[in-house]
């Protein structure tokens, strides 16, 4: 969803990094998933000599946000707030939606209305309306929308997109479709993040014509600057979804031709082109735009691996699968969960057992987890495979590396492995699965709800 901040603000951050920045960044890039360490590498980075600036400082949340790590970018904030930096008013705003992500929104609408009132302006109304629409607060956001009208805040595209995204993740195409409509009716001019949403719109409700026909709209505005990458992947998509490969090839083309104009490496874009010539089962393009992102890359991120480990996967490409994660496994600086699972799945899913468990030492080794869905995916095969005492063995293991609660593995494969045992159960296997889901799930655990009923 897009943020509401100033144009002033989005240049500043699109600004290259100075000298401190890129040698702080890396080091909150570095933390991965874990929570809690920001201040303390902030704290670090302080006693070593160096100097933070605020600059410095919203590089590195921008960046955060970007990548989703919303816990780290809310722990720098709290940081400054500490540090008693100076806050603007987009400060409050990028706060306000952070705290809405990662505390949620009771928190988020306590810090807006702690704000006196002349912080109370389009930019932190929005970051609230913001909020709402992340959560898929209808009944909220529909009322704040009609404030912002009344109060003039909606004469730009951002707050309509953000509207147009909650409907869209709601399965409601419709409404945002009518928001167009609205727009034209109150002179909004719509920017290109409008149109990719109306084709989503049209897309999610099968009717091709209306994405040809917001496509032909956005070539015509603004001599077609419009029309981004964005712009041909949603073409795309759509045209895979309706069957009509030969369309979708040639928007994929277009794509293409839209990033050599641009002459900007968008590593975004090689992924989706990666992951739409896969479902159109084009093995060779796969490859060919696979290797024009890695020679385009100065470095190639765990990320755009998982991409194309993922496509190859959907191409049942194993052999492709394994060259792949072994040239991950030879350059990566931080071993990613993420591609470790996707093997292990894909070794599971072909009844590879020995090839999967061979990953668990360099996985244990290597990452810091979370390891839930590791062992939800190994305990899931050996219960389908009629094996409960390995299942068990398996939570075992897993146990004492999980907090109370942490662990909430679905209750169907227990429900498959019962009821097809015979009709007299087993109450000692019963109580000995109960016993062990008892150790690592909540109590508000589907499985454990599901074994308590049973036992």
């Amino acid at each position: 969803i897009r943020r509401f901040s100033s144009a002033s603000t989005a240049t500043a951050l699109k600004k290259i990094p100075s000298r401190s920045e890129g040698r702080l960044y890396p080091r909150l890039s570095a933390l991965g998933n874990r929570r809690g360490t920001v201040a303390s590498t902030l704290n670090a980075y302080v006693r070593e000599g160096n100097r933070v600036l605020k600059h410095d400082l919203d590089f590195c949340i921008h960046q955060l946000r970007r990548y989703k790590r919303y816990h780290h970018a809310l722990e720098i904030v709290e940081w400054m707030r500490f540090r008693k930096f100076n806050f603007k008013l987009r400060d409050h705003a990028v706060n306000l939606e952070l705290i809405g992500r990662v505390k949620g929104i009771a928190e988020a609408e306590d810090y807006f209305n702690a704000l006196p009132p002349s912080d109370k302006v389009p930019c932190t109304y929005g970051a609230l309306f913001n909020c709402y629409c992340i959560e898929k607060l209808i009944h909220k956001s529909q009322s704040l929308f009609t404030k912002m009208v009344q109060e003039k805040m909606m004469l730009t595209a951002s707050p309509w997109n953000c509207l147009m995204s909650m409907y869209l993740r709601l399965d409601m195409p419709d409404k945002a479709i009518i928001l167009r409509k609205q727009m034209q009716e109150m002179n909004v001019r719509p920017d290109s993040f409008t149109f990719n949403l109306l084709m989503n719109a049209f897309s999610s409700s099968n009717d091709i014509e209306g994405v040809e026909r917001v496509y032909e709209e956005t070539k015509l505005l603004n001599g077609g600057k419009l029309c981004n990458w964005m712009t041909y992947s949603n073409l795309a998509v759509a045209y895979i979804s309706g069957n009509q490969q030969g369309k979708a090839k040639l928007a994929l083309k277009k794509l293409e031709e839209t990033l050599q104009m641009d002459r900007r490496y968008d590593r975004e874009a090689f992924h989706f082109l990666i992951s739409l010539y896969a479902r159109l089962s084009d093995v060779e393009n796969v490859v060919r735009v696979w290797e024009l992102l890695k020679s385009s890359s100065r470095v190639v991120t765990n990320k755009s691996y998982l991409i194309m480990l993922q496509a190859l996967r959907n191409l049942d490409d194993l052999k492709g699968m394994q060259q792949c994660f072994e040239e991950w496994e030879s350059i990566c600086t931080s071993y990613d969960i993420r591609l470790v699972n996707t093997m292990v799945a894909t070794y599971l899913k072909h009844d590879m057992l020995d090839r999967a468990r061979a990953l668990l030492p360099r996985v244990l080794h290597g990452s810091k987890g979370p390891f839930f869905n590791t062992w939800d995916m190994f305990m899931l095969f050996f219960i389908e495979h009629g094996d409960a005492d390995l299942a068990i063995s398996m939570m075992d293991v897993a146990s004492p590396k999980v907090k109370g609660g942490d662990w909430n593995p679905e209750p169907e494969a227990f429900e498959r492995f019962l009821t097809d045992r015979d009709k007299i159960l087993d109450i000692n296997l019963v109580k000995e699965l109960y016993e062990s889901v008892k150790k690592m799930a909540s109590k508000d655990s589907p499985a454990y709800k599901y074994l308590l009923h049973v036992y």
